[in-house]
Protein backbone atom coordinates (compact mmCIF):
# COMPACT_ATOMS: atom_id res chain seq x y z
CA UNK A 1 0.00 0.00 0.00
CA UNK A 2 1.18 3.67 -0.71
CA UNK A 3 2.05 6.00 1.50
CA UNK A 4 -0.06 7.98 -0.06
CA UNK A 5 -3.31 5.59 0.38
CA UNK A 6 -1.96 5.30 4.06
CA UNK A 7 -2.73 8.45 5.18
CA UNK A 8 -5.92 8.70 3.90
CA UNK A 9 -8.61 7.83 6.82
CA UNK A 10 -10.26 4.28 6.57
CA UNK A 11 -13.72 5.86 5.72
CA UNK A 12 -12.08 7.56 2.44
CA UNK A 13 -10.63 4.65 1.35
CA UNK A 14 -14.17 2.73 1.84
CA UNK A 15 -15.76 5.30 0.21
CA UNK A 16 -13.06 5.24 -2.77
CA UNK A 17 -13.93 1.60 -2.87
CA UNK A 18 -17.33 1.62 -3.31
CA UNK A 19 -17.39 4.32 -5.85
CA UNK A 20 -15.09 1.82 -7.85
CA UNK A 21 -17.53 -0.82 -7.15
CA UNK A 22 -20.47 1.68 -8.96
CA UNK A 23 -17.76 2.58 -11.68
CA UNK A 24 -17.81 -1.43 -12.20
CA UNK A 25 -21.35 -2.14 -11.87
CA UNK A 26 -22.42 0.76 -14.75
CA UNK A 27 -19.55 -0.97 -17.00
CA UNK A 28 -22.02 -3.96 -16.81
CA UNK A 29 -24.02 -5.72 -18.74
CA UNK A 30 -27.20 -6.11 -16.64
CA UNK A 31 -29.29 -3.02 -16.99
CA UNK A 32 -30.63 -4.20 -12.82
CA UNK A 33 -27.29 -3.48 -12.03
CA UNK A 34 -26.59 -0.32 -13.45
CA UNK A 35 -29.82 1.02 -11.87
CA UNK A 36 -28.79 -0.49 -8.49
CA UNK A 37 -25.42 0.97 -9.11
CA UNK A 38 -26.83 4.17 -10.01
CA UNK A 39 -29.21 4.37 -7.16
CA UNK A 40 -25.93 3.56 -5.02
CA UNK A 41 -23.93 6.58 -6.51
CA UNK A 42 -26.49 8.67 -5.60
CA UNK A 43 -25.49 8.31 -1.97
CA UNK A 44 -21.77 10.26 -2.62
CA UNK A 45 -22.74 13.55 -3.23
CA UNK A 46 -20.53 14.96 -6.06
CA UNK A 47 -18.55 11.69 -7.39
CA UNK A 48 -21.57 9.86 -7.59
CA UNK A 49 -23.06 12.85 -9.44
CA UNK A 50 -20.67 12.23 -11.99
CA UNK A 51 -21.10 8.94 -12.26
CA UNK A 52 -24.87 9.19 -13.02
CA UNK A 53 -23.52 12.25 -15.34
CA UNK A 54 -21.81 9.41 -17.16
CA UNK A 55 -25.19 6.69 -17.19
CA UNK A 56 -27.14 9.47 -19.60
CA UNK A 57 -24.88 8.39 -22.34
CA UNK A 58 -25.25 4.37 -21.48
CA UNK A 59 -26.54 2.31 -24.38
CA UNK A 60 -29.30 0.96 -22.61
CA UNK A 61 -33.04 3.94 -22.24
CA UNK A 62 -33.44 2.31 -18.78
CA UNK A 63 -30.15 2.99 -17.33
CA UNK A 64 -30.66 6.55 -18.95
CA UNK A 65 -34.21 6.98 -17.70
CA UNK A 66 -32.56 6.38 -14.30
CA UNK A 67 -30.04 8.59 -14.40
CA UNK A 68 -32.14 11.76 -15.66
CA UNK A 69 -34.40 10.91 -13.05
CA UNK A 70 -31.79 11.18 -10.21
CA UNK A 71 -30.20 13.85 -11.67
CA UNK A 72 -33.64 15.68 -11.80
CA UNK A 73 -33.97 15.45 -8.21
CA UNK A 74 -30.87 16.82 -7.46
CA UNK A 75 -30.17 20.24 -6.52
CA UNK A 76 -26.62 20.20 -7.66
CA UNK A 77 -25.79 23.07 -10.06
CA UNK A 78 -23.73 19.95 -12.07
CA UNK A 79 -26.98 17.90 -11.97
CA UNK A 80 -28.68 20.56 -13.53
CA UNK A 81 -26.16 21.57 -16.21
CA UNK A 82 -25.90 17.58 -17.17
CA UNK A 83 -29.93 17.69 -17.60
CA UNK A 84 -29.67 20.67 -19.71
CA UNK A 85 -27.18 19.28 -21.71
CA UNK A 86 -28.79 16.03 -22.29
CA UNK A 87 -31.97 17.21 -23.32
CA UNK A 88 -32.82 16.44 -26.62
CA UNK A 89 -35.01 19.03 -27.75
CA UNK A 90 -32.77 21.68 -27.15
CA UNK A 91 -31.06 20.17 -30.39
CA UNK A 92 -34.23 19.76 -32.55
CA UNK A 93 -35.48 22.09 -34.52
CA UNK A 94 -38.91 23.46 -35.80
CA UNK A 95 -39.55 21.78 -39.81
CA UNK A 96 -43.37 22.46 -39.53
CA UNK A 97 -45.97 24.35 -37.80
CA UNK A 98 -49.28 23.01 -36.63
CA UNK A 99 -51.75 23.96 -39.20
CA UNK A 100 -55.75 23.79 -38.47
CA UNK A 101 -55.85 24.55 -35.04
CA UNK A 102 -57.30 27.66 -33.55
CA UNK A 103 -56.29 28.06 -29.89
CA UNK A 104 -59.74 30.82 -29.88
CA UNK A 105 -62.07 27.95 -30.58
CA UNK A 106 -61.03 26.97 -26.73
CA UNK A 107 -60.97 28.11 -23.46
CA UNK A 108 -57.25 27.67 -22.33
CA UNK A 109 -58.15 27.96 -18.81
CA UNK A 110 -60.77 25.60 -18.39
CA UNK A 111 -59.90 23.20 -21.24
CA UNK A 112 -56.32 21.77 -21.86
CA UNK A 113 -54.77 19.20 -23.74
CA UNK A 114 -54.82 16.33 -21.42
CA UNK A 115 -52.37 13.48 -23.89
CA UNK A 116 -50.17 14.51 -26.47
CA UNK A 117 -48.74 11.04 -28.70
CA UNK A 118 -46.49 10.57 -31.55
CA UNK A 119 -47.28 7.70 -33.51
CA UNK A 120 -44.61 4.84 -33.67
CA UNK A 121 -43.96 5.70 -37.26
CA UNK A 122 -42.91 8.76 -36.42
CA UNK A 123 -44.55 11.00 -38.49
CA UNK A 124 -48.24 11.68 -36.62
CA UNK A 125 -49.13 13.81 -34.07
CA UNK A 126 -52.28 13.07 -31.70
CA UNK A 127 -53.57 15.74 -29.13
CA UNK A 128 -57.21 14.35 -27.12
CA UNK A 129 -58.53 17.51 -25.59
CA UNK A 130 -61.50 17.12 -23.02
CA UNK A 131 -63.41 19.80 -23.85
CA UNK A 132 -65.78 18.98 -20.56
CA UNK A 133 -67.93 15.94 -19.21
CA UNK A 134 -70.05 15.10 -22.32
CA UNK A 135 -67.81 16.11 -25.16
CA UNK A 136 -63.78 16.17 -26.11
CA UNK A 137 -62.09 16.23 -29.51
CA UNK A 138 -59.40 14.44 -31.04
CA UNK A 139 -56.71 16.34 -33.20
CA UNK A 140 -54.84 14.97 -35.83
CA UNK A 141 -51.48 16.42 -37.45
CA UNK A 142 -49.21 14.93 -40.28
CA UNK A 143 -45.49 15.93 -39.25
CA UNK A 144 -44.23 16.42 -42.17
CA UNK A 145 -46.48 18.71 -43.76
CA UNK A 146 -47.34 20.15 -40.27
Amino acid sequence: MSSERQSLPACSITIQQELENIHRQLQGNSTKEKVDALLDAFQYEQPGIELIIKALNDRTREVRQSAFLLLSDCHNDLARQAIWNYLPFKKMQCLHTLTNFNFNDYNLEQHHPYYFAIANYNNTLICYWDLNYKSSVINVWDLETG
